[in-house]
């Protein structure tokens, strides 16, 4: 029983640190680029430019954000998609601060700022 006590609080305290770890690189911002989510399932990792992404948003292709080798969807405060934003920063690296969150295998940004 005192083992499986230990066992759990070991658990509890890592998968804390691992949060804190994530709250600290969204404080901080996380940089990356736009990429299309279907190019990035079929392993055709490339950044996108303004002009690109707004074919694919008018033919209803989704955009995400990718930063370190993850995939992020980006929301605004509203708990939108802020593909807006996404499109607007297109062609290059920029920075987003926020929350990072993750859901069901899916990560995402609460954005408040771009830079």
């Amino acid at each position: 029983m005192k083992k499986l006590f230990v066992a759990i609080l070991i658990s509890v305290s890592v998968m804390g640190l691992a949060l804190t770890q994530m709250d600290i690189n969204a404080q901080s911002g996380l940089t990356g680029t736009t990429v299309s989510l279907s190019s990035e399932f079929i392993n055709s990792s490339v950044s996108i430019d303004k002009e690109r992404a707004v074919e694919l948003y008018k033919a209803g292709q989704a955009l995400a954000f990718k930063s370190n080798g993850k995939l992020y969807f980006v929301m605004n405060a509203a708990g939108n998609l802020d593909t807006k934003s996404l499109i607007k920063h297109a062609g290059g690296d920029y920075t987003i601060g926020g929350s990072v969150k993750s859901a069901k295998g899916f990560n995402y940004i609460i954005a408040n700022s771009y830079n």
